[in-house]
């Protein structure tokens, strides 16, 4: 059920009349909503009864204190070993990319259309001479042999 927001305001008020944290402003709107919408009157009732109530039940006692459980932190150790454990598997991971002549290598899926990639050249002039040959290769066409 939808409230208009003057008895949602009400009902708050109510509430905090009851805890004594009412300002003379709230208590006079208070007022003068009650006696002219009954829902909000009744809720008022309704509450104080409630509030009442528990006020005069007398407190139980308990056998034993109760204690809050503290919940204990996580050693520092735990947080070093696994950032030592990271930087170990990044130092793994860049040694295997790396070969033993020191040229890092691609893993590259082997496709038809996949231009070859020499690793290494004996020349610059040799490099330049393939690269223009293909460069000039038109798609469709047979690849240039290379030389290695």
């Amino acid at each position: 059920m939808i409230r208009p927001a003057a008895c949602e305001r009400t009902r708050a008020y109510v509430s905090l009349r009851l805890d004594g944290e009412l300002a003379e402003l709230e208590q006079r709107m208070l007022d003068a909503h009650l006696p002219a919408c009954s829902a909000c009157s009744a809720y008022a009732d309704d509450v104080a009864a409630a509030t009442r109530a528990v006020r005069a039940t007398p407190l139980a006692q308990l056998r034993r204190p109760l204690a809050p459980r503290v919940r204990r932190a996580r050693p520092v150790r735990v947080h070093h070993v696994a950032a030592v454990a990271a930087g170990v598997l990044v130092v793994v991971g860049a040694g295997t990319a790396v070969d033993r002549g020191g040229d890092v290598t691609r893993r590259q899926t082997a496709s038809p259309l996949a231009w070859p990639t020499p690793k290494r050249y004996l020349s610059d002039a040799a490099l330049r001479e393939e690269q223009s040959l293909l460069a000039l290769t038109k798609p469709g066409s047979p690849l240039p042999q290379l030389r290695f």
